[in-house]
Order: C-alpha cells, then structure tokens, then sequence
C-alpha cells in the first residue's frame, strides 16, 4: 500500500478513534460507541467515503514532508527515506490513539473491555466468512441443480423430436398407399 493511502487510513482513524472517545464519555453501555468502534475497525473504507480525510496530515507528517522531500525525492515513493519515514510515523501515531482508546474503554467499563471487543469482533468475521462461504457453495448447488434440469429438458426435447419424426414417417407410410402397388 502506498504512503498516502496508508496515511489517508491513518488519518480516518484517528477521527473515529476522537469520536469514540468523545462518545465514551456519555455512553452508558458499549453498545452505544459500537458505531464507533466499527467505523475504526473499518477506517479503510472509511477513507474512501470521506475524501476530506485523505488529504489531512498531522503536523509531524507535514514536518517530514517538508524536511525530507527537497533532499529524498518525493514522499508518495515509498522507496524512499522520505515516504518510508512518513508512513513509519503515521503508523505509530495510529497504535498510540488505538492505545489511548483502549485505555480509556477500560477505564469506563472495566478491565479486559477492549480484548472482548476484539474476541467479538473476530467471532463476527469468522461468522460472516461462514455465511459467504455457505452462500457461495448454496450457489454452486444452484447452478449444478439449474445445469441438471437443463440437460434433462434438452434429453426431453430430443425424445419428443425422434417420436414426432417417426410418427410422421408412419403416417406418411400409411396415407401414400403402401409400398407396393
């Protein structure tokens, strides 16, 4: 992944990270920042809706840019000092808000809140997997049931036209007099 997609993901999660955090204050139950969690779970999709958080950058993000490019080449290249640095930053800065969040999950509702969170959330990945998969393998039956009735309908088809040829045949025979004459 590029530096300024990474970044761009890096920046969704942190806005969603602030706003669990401020919704964490006034939540009575983990059910009511749950939106907030997903959307940080989620914030590669995140970026894509909302394209005012791809072009933001903190301000060490701005500082390396700034610093690094004139000398490293382009900060978009993650071959270089430059992008590799910048995309290393975004990174940590990221794990910090994460840290702090869970930090502060836990001291709203308890010790081992953010570890529940995470167990759900991978018992909801491995479920919805099962159902793709199911799906996936109810469609296949589908089509080879479909592929079955199609077959048997064409063996139908050609029966009907052999019967049909012959009892023309016949009554050809029988209405032109015979063989002999």
């Amino acid at each position: 992944m590029d530096p300024v997609t990474l970044a761009a993901s890096y920046s969704a999660a942190k806005v969603a990270i602030s706003a669990c955090k401020s919704a964490i204050e006034t939540a009575d139950d983990l059910s009511q920042i749950g939106g907030h969690l997903d959307a940080i779970f989620n914030s590669n999709s995140e970026v894509k809706r909302n394209k005012k958080a791809v072009e933001e950058r903190s301000h060490n993000e701005k500082v390396i840019e700034s610093r690094m490019s004139a000398e490293d080449g382009s900060v978009d290249d993650e071959t270089t000092l430059a992008g590799s640095t910048r995309a290393q930053v975004a990174h940590e800065e990221h794990e910090e808000a994460l840290n702090s969040l869970r930090k502060s999950l836990e001291a709203r509702f308890g010790e081992g809140t953010w570890q529940a969170i995470l167990e759900r959330q991978k018992v909801a990945i491995a479920a919805k997997k099962k159902r793709e998969a199911d799906a996936r393998e109810a469609e296949l039956e589908r089509q080879e049931r479909n592929r079955k009735i199609l077959l048997e309908c064409a063996k139908g088809a050609g029966v009907l036209f052999c019967a049909s040829l012959i009892a023309a045949w016949l009554y050809y025979a029988a209405t032109s007099g015979g063989a002999i004459k």
